[in-house]
């Protein structure tokens, strides 16, 4: 089993102890982007005359929208990846069949050459 790693961070200026498999680079990172979430919506004016739970509800929300999208992006990117590899795929076999006729036509150009030297060309 994964060692458990802890990181004092502060989040929404509080001193908070988090813990997860990742380093402590990790969670720090996170609890810095949760920050940045924080700091953009206190920057509107209207959040916060909101009470705590909804400003701590509309955040989670923030970060939510930013997990799907992340995942609408991932989802585009592999299918052009994939996309991509159907191509590949296809100019593979058609760079194998293009040598397959480079091959014929080398040997049908031997063969006449042989017959040229043959009559005496």
């Amino acid at each position: 089993m994964a060692e458990k790693n802890y990181a004092e961070v502060i989040i929404g200026g509080k001193v908070i102890t988090i813990g997860g498999k990742q380093d402590e680079e990790y969670l720090r990172k996170v609890a810095s982007y949760l920050n940045g979430k924080i700091e953009a919506l206190q920057k509107k004016g209207a959040f916060k005359r909101l009470d705590p739970d909804t400003r701590a509800i509309l955040t989670e929300l923030n970060v939510c929208d930013d997990y799907f999208d992340t995942l609408d992006r991932l989802e585009d990117a592999n299918r052009h990846v994939a996309e991509l590899q159907e191509q590949v795929y296809e100019l593979k076999h058609e760079l194998a069949a293009t040598q397959m006729k480079k091959e014929n036509i080398e040997k049908e150009l031997s063969k006449a050459q042989e017959r040229l030297r043959r009559a005496g060309y």
